[in-house]
């Protein structure tokens, strides 16, 4: 589940492209999602280890997120049109 986030590090390291890090934030917003409803439905019939590892999963995912998040609220905004003076 974390292959998204492994292709978008060198993106998300280097945090210039507000549209980079904005289409990596989606992406991995919906595998978070997804991880979420997987380990909802692991929690019942697996393993402890099993349950473990999707929790990890999740939170490595949220942490990314998070992170993500953080690093789009310090670029400077892409609507921001500066008119030249006449």
């Amino acid at each position: 589940m974390l292959v998204p986030a492994f292709i978008l590090t060198p993106a998300i390291l280097r945090g210039r492209s507000p549209y980079v890090l904005l289409i990596g934030s989606m992406l991995t917003l919906v595998y978070l999602g997804a991880s979420g409803v997987v380990l909802f439905t692991r929690v019942y019939g697996s393993s402890w280890a099993e349950i473990v590892v999707y929790l990890l999963d999740f939170v490595l995912l949220l942490a990314i997120n998070i992170w993500l998040f953080i690093l789009l609220k310090r670029l400077p905004s892409m609507n921001n049109v500066v008119k030249q003076p006449r």
